[in-house]
């Protein structure tokens, strides 16, 4: 089965990342957001997978209970204001890393990952 506790947003009052090991699940689905960016990522989890069929359902029932938050316009912006600010520093960190910090940030979220190193990059 896919690893999903990993990829789950909870949205509160500042940025902060966390292993989602230790603070997912306490969390409501009410509290649980999904970026839009790790929704679209699932299918390629469940396509490598063995069991591929009992994947693809229980990946749909997983992401039942949840709101999907999208990269939008104030993502976009914070998006370039990130990049910049690491390339400035000499460092790199991938694109959908980028997507999903600056959605996280931009929607004042709490990301829950079990990627803290390539977060930590990134001042706020």
């Amino acid at each position: 089965m896919v690893k999903m506790q990993q990829i789950s947003l909870h949205i509160f009052s500042s940025w902060k990342i966390f292993s989602s090991s230790k603070r997912s699940k306490s969390k409501r689905p009410d509290q649980i957001k999904i970026l839009s960016i790790v929704k679209a990522e699932l299918p390629y989890g469940e396509k490598k997978s063995q069991n591929k069929n009992e994947n693809i359902l229980n990946v749909n029932h997983f992401l039942l209970p949840y709101k999907i938050v999208f990269f939008d316009d104030e993502s976009f912006i914070l998006y370039s204001k990130i990049i910049v600010s690491l390339e400035l520093r000499d460092t790199i960190i991938g694109p959908n890393d980028l997507i999903i910090a600056s959605t996280v940030i931009s929607n004042d979220g709490i990301l829950v990952t079990n990627n803290v190193r390539e977060y930590n990059y990134i001042k706020n």
